[in-house]
């Protein structure tokens, strides 16, 4: 099934001069049954302060790019085609290692990417077979995802940090309306 959606939108100009403004300006976008993470929350599964939280991380990696010099859009960019050249090849520790140059990156655009929670149970997975590992979601929840070889000893470890391990796997179909 193929389904086609039609929508107008008004594009206005603004004089986006500092992060503050263009994401001031993204978060007041309001199309018709599409999400914006910075202006809405997803009831059943984010914090009541999840936008805020959306909007201040994407305000402090834009002022972090800044600061640095860097376009860090272009170094997540390049990971991407990177991983993805990694897993097509079957490279997946390659992969693992790329998870974890990217971990590094994010966690010096800002320093809302994590806590010391966040970090004590990351280098926990490292020293426990993890190759590279990120950060998955927004707005003060989310999850850990890590690329290991060692699945057993990973899950030893988590488990008695009591975090709960939860199975996924790949979705080929795309989006679809439920």
């Amino acid at each position: 099934m193929i389904a086609a959606v039609a929508v107008h939108v008004s594009i206005e100009t603004f004089a986006l001069k500092t992060p503050q403004s263009f994401v001031a300006a993204l978060s007041r976008i309001r199309l018709r049954s599409v999400f914006n993470p910075y202006a809405d929350r997803c009831p059943e599964y984010d914090r009541h302060d999840a936008a805020r939280i959306r909007r201040r991380n994407l305000v402090r990696y834009l002022e972090g790019a800044l600061e640095t010099n860097v376009d860090t859009m272009w170094i997540a960019r390049d990971l991407g085609y990177r991983s993805r050249d990694a897993i097509e090849s079957g490279n997946l520790a390659h992969y693992g290692e790329l998870m974890h140059e990217h971990w590094m990156h994010k966690k010096k655009r800002s320093s809302l990417m994590s806590n010391p929670e966040i970090d004590r149970w990351y280098e926990l997975a490292r020293a426990s077979g993890a190759i590279g590992g990120k950060v998955i979601g927004a707005g003060g929840g989310g999850f850990l995802l890590f690329y290991t070889e060692e699945k057993t000893k990973l899950r030893a470890a988590l488990k008695r940090e009591g975090l709960m391990e939860i199975k996924l796997g790949f979705d080929y179909e795309g989006t679809k309306i439920l």
